[in-house]
């Protein structure tokens, strides 16, 4: 997370971030999760739940992986808090 390590061949977890923040918004009738009103299950911030449920219900396939700029973005967040407990090795840049 926010760091590069040379000599070892990693895949994004952007696509992967991208695509259940999709599905979710795609099931909930909204174009971003992060601002659903407070008519949708996901609105009050309900989406951070609903996110971190896809997430541990559908693991990426085991493998080496890389997310940057994860401070500026909440949704990488909260895949990042779902994704760690299922992590052999965590390695976290710092700033």
């Amino acid at each position: 997370m926010d760091c590069i390590v040379e000599g070892v061949p990693t895949v994004s977890l952007d696509p992967y971030i991208a695509r259940k923040e999709g599905e979710l918004a795609a099931a909930g009738k909204v174009t971003d999760i992060r601002f659903a009103g407070a008519e949708s299950p996901l609105g009050f911030k309900k989406w951070v739940g609903a996110l971190k449920a896809a997430v541990q219900d559908e693991l990426p396939p085991a493998g080496v992986y890389s997310l940057n700029f994860v401070a500026e973005c909440e949704l990488k967040q909260t895949a990042i808090a779902a994704l760690k407990p299922h992590c052999k090795v965590f390695v976290r840049g710092v700033r």
